[in-house]
């Protein structure tokens, strides 16, 4: 009895010292996990944050699904972009995220495009407004140097607008040059295409522009008194010339959406402040498809804004170039909008008539169009995304045959 007693005595304690052990063992290792977990997680926040002193050149774009749907690597072939837009992101969660989809890119530009899913969820102008701000500080705590902008929201149809006026209104005010209103400028806002993308990335360009290197341009450009000026449309705008011409002074004022009469009205802007030895004109697509215009009036604005830079910079050399193809295939990346709107017909005829304006004359006028056409007519296929805009390739044949006046 007593040897039995002694047995299960024994085996007591072993039991409870195994226990003892395997219970250090795991303290331990859990200790070691966390230990590791945490060490990682402080490593990762704090290359983050020491980053902020030496920025990237990328350009970071959140927000809801007006960014989720935007295809920079359409539009910024030539830029570091990256987008991280969410068809249903708030402020609310933009907030919570703001490291992981802002801050972890260590970004020179950020633009912000967020809002309408608040005010669809109930959340009020004063509350929206406010945690757009927020956003915006969580940014610059971190990211000093990052430059911030902030889009307008845009208005739809299950969205009182007057909240949507209101919103934009406060925002201008608190943001000022950081503040770029998109609304104005487009038609259909339910239901955005890529046109509407066009127009977006004018905007967003044309103020980057105007508030990162603008009045150094104009400038640098006057002082040198050397300078080529390229004026245009989209077309121009997204035309990437300084990476063609990287040696040469040019200054691109393409813009998109511009038609004949936007350049008549700017002109001061578009090319006597930059007092130009060459300028190169491009223009007159847009008229087709966003005007009641005729084919002749076109053309006669085409020569009322040669006239114009004649008199205004008579020792000017001006480049009057043909107004490009389009294609109306049945390829499935064209826009059938787009180039429904517009007629090939029209486009001969113009420049037709700009060719023969300027035979013999000091104007010179070049016909890339011919350059451009594939064996049925049209504007090549690889030359384009869309049957009116263009791809890398359209622009290196466009390069090529502008090179010989570039150089001249």
């Amino acid at each position: 009895m007593k040897q039995d007693f002694i047995k299960i005595l024994l085996l007591f304690f072993i039991t409870v010292l195994f226990v003892t052990v395997l219970i250090v063992i795991v303290t331990n290792n859990n200790s070691k996990i966390n230990t590791v977990n945490k060490t990682n997680n402080d490593y990762e926040l704090n290359n983050i944050y020491n980053l902020k002193f030496t920025k990237n050149d990328n350009i970071v774009f959140a927000g809801d699904s007006l960014i989720k749907n935007y295809d920079l690597n359409l539009f910024y072939e030539q830029i570091p972009t990256v987008n991280t837009g969410e068809e249903d992101e708030t402020t609310d969660s933009l907030l919570e995220n703001i490291e992981k989809k802002i801050n972890i890119y260590n970004p020179t530009i950020v633009i912000i495009g967020i809002g309408l899913n608040d005010l669809k969820n109930g959340k009020n102008v004063d509350e929206t407004y406010s945690n757009i701000i927020k956003i915006t500080n969580k940014i610059k705590d971190k990211r000093k140097k990052t430059n911030i902008y902030v889009l307008s929201l845009i208005e739809i149809n299950n969205i009182d607008n007057n909240d949507i006026e209101l919103i934009n209104k406060k925002l201008s005010n608190y943001y000022n040059d950081n503040y770029i209103d998109i609304n104005s400028h487009i038609n259909n806002k339910d239901i955005l295409n890529e046109e509407d993308y066009i127009k977006i990335t004018s905007i967003i360009r044309y103020q980057l522009i105007g508030k990162e290197t603008k009045d150094n341009i104009y400038n640098l450009q006057i002082e040198k008194d050397d300078n080529y000026v390229f004026i245009g449309d989209s077309i121009t705008e997204l035309y990437p010339v300084n990476d063609y011409f990287d040696n040469i002074p040019i200054v691109n004022k393409g813009v998109g959406g511009f038609t004949t009469t936007s350049i008549l009205d700017d002109m001061d802007n578009l090319v006597y402040k930059y007092n130009p030895s060459k300028v190169f004109l491009t223009i007159g697509i847009n008229d087709m498809s966003d005007t009641d215009r005729t084919k002749d009036e076109i053309f006669e604005n085409i020569k009322k804004i040669v006239s114009e830079i004649k008199k205004n910079r008579p020792n000017t050399k001006i480049y009057v170039e043909s107004i490009y193809p389009i294609n109306t295939s049945d390829d499935p990346k064209i826009n059938r909008k787009s180039v429904e709107a517009r007629s090939l017909d029209e486009i001969k005829y113009i420049n037709n008539k700009l060719k023969d304006e300027y035979k013999n004359t000091d104007i010179k006028f070049i016909d890339v169009y011919s350059e451009l056409l594939d064996e049925n007519g049209l504007l090549k296929i690889d030359y384009t995304k869309d049957g009116v805009h263009f791809t890398i390739s359209g622009y290196n044949k466009v390069t090529s045959v502008l090179l010989k006046y570039i150089a001249e």
